[in-house]
């Protein structure tokens, strides 16, 4: 097997203009924190694409983020306070799109609101870019951490330590939704109130978070009815118990880390790294959701472009927006032979400071000569991976990729997914177990998994492609290791 400078990061189905709008964002890191990330890479076949790393450019620019942490006691709130206002602007937009009759508006105000939407979508990238380029610190905090635990005698607790560390006291807009219903199930139980009118509020809401892609359904009224109902069966004094500590989330997690803080004497650089990886993790979350709920506020906006020149809008989403101006005020796509080459395979690069895009031919050899099958499959009965939450668990294997997938989900079966995201929640909540490909302990599945009190590994790289839908397995998350049967 060759070496590479690339790591494969995560593998997802979506749309082109969506990878368009991450990598023409890259440079913003710069404008705006006055950081730079040396190279990143996205390639596509069809609708799938994969995110790579290069680990020497990531560990660079982790490095810078270290001396601005160093020299300025506020960039952590910097970083927040960008985060905040970009993500308020684009929900911002979401909901004025939503107001938006796009059938009456000409072509020049249809143009404005599909520019102003882009530019809105990209700006929330400069601080999730910076959320993911922060190896050098995770790893210095991790080793620190490490070293101590050893000391006190309790390096077996290593995970429980860190995600409290490294937790970060707002929550998502997953725990927004939660808190939400439980609230509007706490006003039935004890108002006895008609919740018709505040579950439509929740609906409005919250409707978009499992829409990743224009294949994603958007969770309805009925959905949100069920989960209602199941909350409303619980007795009144779990419910409030329950409101209680999601209300309490944010200063019980600011106190559980101050003790913990002074427990282990943490040096303050040390508890700036343990802040930023927090508020890094929640970035990451967070942008998820607010991408997701863009993209179900935004899909008018891509019919009617569509529709103007018979087009879909999965059509629309294959051009990038210079392409989409012309189309909307000429009517004129690129030629066919270019679309066609970008659909079966593309290279998204940002190098040096400037994007550069290739398609077809070109892309094909980019990604067979780069990063094509960059690791074996393992042979062994066995996959290993990391520890989220533990337990031991047997069952049958369902391989879920998408929320068209879900459908194959029964009561105990265990989930084996890329990486769990929004539109794939409701199957984790039938699963007695979760094991992915991607991420680490504190990666969307890792704290899905610690919410359901289910047992799940992460991390393994190789389970979507070793394991078959229906494979009898056995889940060991308290080592580490799934086995088949």
């Amino acid at each position: 097997m060759k070496k590479t400078k690339w790591i494969k990061l995560v593998e997802r189905e979506s749309d082109f203009w969506k990878n368009y709008m991450m990598i023409s964002s890259t440079g913003d890191i710069k404008k705006v924190f006055d950081c730079s990330i040396k190279e990143r890479l996205t390639t596509r076949r069809g609708m799938t694409f994969i995110h790579w790393m290069n680990p020497k450019a990531v560990w660079n620019c982790s490095l810078q983020i270290e001396k601005k942490l160093n020299k300025n006691l506020k960039f952590i709130e910097k970083v927040n306070r960008v985060f905040v206002q970009s993500q308020k602007r684009l929900l911002a937009v979401n909901n004025s799109l939503k107001k938006i009759n796009f059938c009456r508006l000409t072509n020049k105000k249809l143009f404005e609101a599909y520019k102003q939407f882009c530019d809105v979508y990209k700006g929330l990238y400069a601080a999730f870019h910076l959320a993911v380029y922060i190896d050098s610190i995770e790893n210095k905090a991790k080793n620190w951490l490490s070293d101590e635990l050893k000391k006190i005698k309790q390096d077996e607790k290593f995970d429980e330590y860190f995600i409290k560390l490294s937790a970060w006291p707002e929550p998502s807009l997953l725990q927004q939704e939660e808190l939400s219903l439980i609230e509007i199930a706490v006003r039935i139980k004890t108002k006895r109130v008609d919740a018709n009118k505040m579950l439509d509020k929740h609906v409005a809401k919250f409707a978009g978070l499992p829409v990743v892609n224009d294949e994603t359904k958007p969770w309805d009224k009925k959905h949100f009815q069920e989960q209602l109902n199941k909350l409303t069966t619980r007795p009144e004094n779990k419910l409030v118990e329950d409101l209680a500590r999601l209300q309490s989330y944010r200063n019980n997690t600011e106190k559980g880390q101050l003790a913990l803080f002074n427990e282990l004497s943490t040096p303050r650089l040390l508890q700036k790294f343990f802040r930023l990886i927090g508020l890094s993790t929640w970035i990451r979350l967070v942008s998820r959701n607010t991408f997701a709920l863009s993209h179900y506020a935004s899909r008018n906006l891509f019919r009617e472009i569509g529709r103007r020149n018979n087009l879909t809008a999965e059509d629309v989403k294959w051009l990038i927006p210079s392409e989409t101006k012309r189309l909307i005020f000429t009517g004129q796509l690129p030629n066919a032979q270019k679309i066609n080459d970008r659909k079966f395979a593309s290279v998204l690069l940002f190098r040096n400071g400037k994007y550069l895009i290739f398609e077809g031919k070109k892309a094909d050899n980019f990604i067979k000569k780069e990063v094509e099958e960059l690791f074996l499959l393992s042979k062994s009965d066995s996959i290993k991976g990391a520890i989220a939450y533990t337990g031991l668990v047997r069952g049958i294997v369902k391989i879920i990729i998408s929320q068209k997938d879900i459908t194959k989900m029964r009561k105990g079966d265990i989930l084996v997914s890329r990486m769990t995201t929004p539109d794939i929640v409701p199957a984790a909540r039938l699963a007695s177990a979760i094991i992915t490909d991607e991420g680490g302990i504190t990666c969307h599945a890792a704290i899905v998994s610690r919410e359901l009190k289910i047992p799940c590994i992460v991390g393994t790289k190789i389970a979507t492609k070793v394991l078959k839908d229906n494979d009898l397995i056995e889940v060991d998350a308290n080592r580490g290791i799934i086995r088949k049967l």
